[in-house]
C-alpha cells in the first residue's frame, strides 16, 4: 500500500504563506486548485496495513509496494514500520511507540529542511490513530543531542528576508504543534541540548538526558535575543525567576542542576536512555489515551493560541535585528572562535 497523505494543517500553511496578502475568501478558493498540485509534492508514506485503514486519503497500489523502493521527497520505505527522510528517522515499534531519530552529521544543525521534515514527519504519527507516543533522539555518533538552528538561517549575508521568514514560521508551527500534540511526547538527550533542540525538549512531556548532557537556550552568549515563547515555554517547564537568571546569562544548564531545577525529569546514563524513554513512554501509555490529550490541552491551548498569534509577526522585527552590522559582526565573531577550536563544520551550529 502506498499512501499520500495531504493534511490539511500543511496545505493550510503551505499555501498560506504563498498567499499572505490574499483575504481569506481568496485562500480558500485557491486552496482547492492547489491541492492536486499538492498531492505530487507534499507526500507521506503510510507503510502498514493499519495505517492505511486510518488513513482518510488513500491509494492502494497493490501488496507489490512492500518491496524497497523510492519515494518521492527522499524518503524510502524500508519495511512496514519505518521511514526514512533525508535527516529523520522513523521507527514505529510494538504499543503504537514511533522513535524519531535525527541525525545530520556532525551536529544535527537545524536548517529548513530538517525543520519540515520533522514537521512532516510529526503530521503523518499524529494522523496514524495507532501510535499514542513518541521519543525525539539523536543519531549522531557524538554525544550532541542538536547544537541548535543552523547559523547559515539567521547570518544575514548568507540568507534573505523571505527565507528567513519561512524558516521561523516552519519551526515555530512545529514546536506549537509538538507543544500541544495528543501523542506522548519524551525528549531523549543525548549529550548537548542548546537552543532549537532545547526547544523541542521543552516542548516534550518528558525529558531525560546524559550525566555529561546540558540543555538551554543560550542565543545571548551570540548576540541574539531568545525567542518570546521560547523563553515563556521555559518559564513553564521551571519557574519565571529561573527562567530569566538561565536566559539573560545565556549560560547551558548542566545534567545534574537540570534535573535539581526540574528542567529535564532524570539523568539517565547513555546506556540506558532509549529503555527508561521507552519505559516513560508505556508509562504514559497506560493512561486513557483520550482524557490524557484532552486534559493536556486544557492545560496549554491558551499558551498554544497566544503563540500562534505571535510568531508570524516575528520574522519582520528579527530580520531587521539580524540584518543589523552590529549583529553581523557578533555572529561573524562567533564563527571565526568556533573555527579557530578546529570546530569549523559546527561553526554553522550553535543556535
Amino acid at each position: 500500500l502506498k499512501i499520500y497523505l495531504i493534511d490539511q494543517f500543511v496545505c493550510h500553511e503551505y499555501i498560506w504563506r504563498r498567499s499572505r496578502s490574499r483575504s481569506r475568501d481568496e485562500f480558500r478558493e485557491g486552496l482547492h486548485s492547489h491541492r492536486a498540485a499538492l498531492h505530487h509534492h507534499v507526500s507521506i508514506a503510510v507503510t502498514s496495513p493499519r495505517q492505511a485503514l486510518t488513513c482518510p486519503r488513500a491509494h492502494r497500489e497493490g501488496p507489490s509496494f512492500f518491496s524497497r523502493r523510492s519515494l518521492p521527497g527522499g524518503m524510502e520505505s524500508l519495511d512496514r514500520s519505518t521511514l526514512c527522510l533525508k535527516f529523520v528517522h522513523v521507527d514505529v515499534r510494538p504499543a503504537g511507540i514511533a522513535v524519531v531519530t535525527i541525525a545530520k552529521e556532525p551536529v544535527n544543525s537545524m536548517d529548513l529542511a530538517m525543520w519540515m521534515e520533522l514537521d512532516r514527519v510529526l503530521v503523518s504519527l499524529e494522523a496514524n490513530t495507532s501510535v499514542a507516543a513518541v521519543i525525539f533522539a539523536s543519531g549522531l555518533k557524538r554525544d550532541v543531542f542538536s547544537a541548535g538552528n543552523d547559523l547559515m538561517e539567521l547570518y544575514a549575508p548568507k540568507t534573505s528576508a523571505e527565507r528567513y521568514s519561512n524558516f521561523w514560521i516552519t519551526q515555530n508551527a512545529f514546536l506549537v504543534r509538538l507543544y500541544r500534540s495528543r501523542l506522548a511526547t519524551i525528549a531523549a538527550i543525548r549529550g548537548a541540548c542548546p537552543a532549537g533542540g532545547c526547544a523541542i525538549s521543552l516542548c516534550s512531556d518528558v525529558r531525560l538526558i546524559t550525566p555529561e548532557g546540558s540543555m538551554g537556550l543560550n542565543e545571548v552568549q551570540l548576540g541574539i535575543p531568545v525567542p518570546k515563547f521560547w523563553g515563556l515555554l521555559m518559564g513553564r517547564v521551571v519557574s519565571p525567576k529561573i527562567a530569566q537568571d538561565i536566559l539573560l546569562s545565556g549560560r547551558m544548564v548542566a545534567a545534574a542542576e537540570a534535573k535539581q531545577l526540574g528542567l529535564v525529569d532524570d539523568v539517565v546514563s547513555a546506556d540506558k536512555l532509549m529503555e527508561r524513554a521507552l519505559a516513560a513512554a508505556r508509562k504514559a501509555c497506560e493512561v486513557p489515551p483520550a482524557a490524557r490529550a484532552a486534559t493536556k490541552l486544557l492545560l496549554r491551548e491558551d499558551f498554544c493560541k497566544a503563540w500562534e498569534l505571535f510568531y508570524p509577526t516575528e520574522p519582520e522585527y528579527g530580520w531587521k535585528f539580524l540584518s543589523s552590522a552590529s549583529t553581523i559582526a557578533v555572529l561573524e565573531g562567533a564563527m571565526r572562535r568556533l573555527s579557530s577550536k578546529g570546530q569549523k563544520q559546527e561553526a554553522t551550529s550553535r543556535l
